[in-house]
């Protein structure tokens, strides 16, 4: 059974916090969970100039929450593995696969050097 985006929302973000705590390092002083946290209110802030549906703002929320996972193994190739742990979470709560894909575009469109092609790639993009 799926959450509602309100309690999903609220269990990640109590994942992303011990995630952070115990799984990357604190030299990486910018890509932390204050970070993330900024990231995801950005993302709030952003969307609201849009009519996004409840469930895209909900995608874009998970991807924030999980953009910057991937730095428990270093920068390098953190995108593929931030969705690696993205994917992992989400498919315990049985989380849609069409739109576990939608999350990994929007971390994709976090990339240096990436131009977005979605509206919701753009918000996490400018986030």
């Amino acid at each position: 059974m799926i959450k509602t985006s309100t309690g999903l929302l609220e269990e990640v973000e109590t994942y992303i916090r011990k995630f952070y705590t115990e799984r990357v390092s604190k030299d990486y002083v910018y890509h932390d969970f204050n970070h993330t946290e900024v990231v995801v209110k950005s993302v709030d802030m952003i969307s609201h100039g849009y009519h996004l549906t409840d469930k895209e703002l909900e995608i874009l929320k998970l991807a924030a929450w999980f953009l910057d996972t991937g730095y428990d193994k270093g920068s390098e190739n953190h995108e593929e593995r931030s969705c690696a742990h993205a994917r992992a979470f989400l498919m315990k709560h049985d989380y849609p696969e069409r739109e576990i894909r939608i999350v990994f575009d929007c971390i994709h469109s976090t990339r240096m050097k990436a131009q977005p092609t979605t509206l919701l790639g753009e918000i996490i993009s400018d986030s």
